[in-house]
């Protein structure tokens, strides 16, 4: 990573894949009526400074705040939210389970707070969008919420972009190791490697959208961020993935 150019090119590596422009997501909050309402986010089971953080950082947003503690997530399943931020504790389990199986919230954003390993881990099959390390760093935070809060605020652009937090296998010229990933969409994905990659090299993937079909797929990676230690890589050949990726992305953000 050692050609990554000064920071004008740092910039471009944030951008999106295609035409400069990743998309931000589909059908917005609607009441009954169909009357789009303003979004809000569930801020569960946190304490001070987390909930001051957590509501400052939507609020610049618009994006309304909810304090809620509960160990069952039963107000998942009466009110609508567009996200919930969640302690990854012993009871996450209970309160994501109830969550992705209402009908109110099952399409929810979710960003976990927890700096366990382990923990992390045993819930990614619900769909955690978004990881931030516990105590919540102020900058990160920032960085998370500008990347994600069309997706809360239910706004439609071109392209789809979707956060996502999951494990990858990355095989590298035999090699094997892994990499968190943060963004996905049909044709490409943004991810953390445990070990660098170059731009241009080729890479096997191997990864399990939450509640779908396992994906393998090969793929080259088009841009290289050393500030963020992350790299873009691009689907090849695009096509089996946008059919297994696409649909998931449209069920799950009940894109219309």
């Amino acid at each position: 990573m050692s050609d990554q150019a000064p920071s004008d090119k740092v910039k471009r590596t944030t951008q999106p894949l295609e035409d400069q422009a990743w998309a931000e997501i589909a059908q917005a909050s609607r009441d009954a009526t169909g009357v789009k309402q303003k979004p809000r986010v569930a801020i569960t089971n946190l304490e001070e400074p987390a909930i001051s953080l957590l509501q400052a950082a939507f609020n610049q947003y618009g994006i309304d705040t909810v304090v809620i503690n509960s160990e069952d997530g039963q107000f998942l399943r009466d009110q609508k939210f567009e996200g919930c931020a969640l302690k990854l504790s012993s009871s996450a389990a209970t309160i994501l389970e109830t969550a992705r199986s209402s009908e109110l919230n099952r399409h929810m954003v979710v960003y976990g707070i927890s700096s366990n390993a382990v923990m992390i881990l045993r819930l990614l099959k619900y769909g955690i969008n978004a990881i931030l390390d516990h105590p919540i760093n102020e900058k990160t935070l920032d960085e998370v919420i500008k990347a994600t809060h069309t997706v809360v605020k239910g706004e439609i652009r071109r392209f789809i972009r979707v956060p996502l937090f999951t494990l990858i296998s990355v095989k590298v010229e035999g090699d094997v190791t892994t990499a968190q990933s943060r963004q996905i969409s049909a044709t490409g994905m943004a991810m953390v490697p445990n070990k660098p990659l170059a731009k241009g090299q080729k890479v096997t993937l191997s990864f399990t959208l939450p509640n779908t079909q396992f994906v393998n797929t090969d793929a080259i990676v088009c841009w290289l961020s050393e500030r963020e230690k992350m790299v873009g890589v691009r689907f090849d050949p695009p096509e089996n993935c946008i059919e297994l990726i696409r649909p998931w992305i449209e069920e799950n953000l009940a894109l219309s």
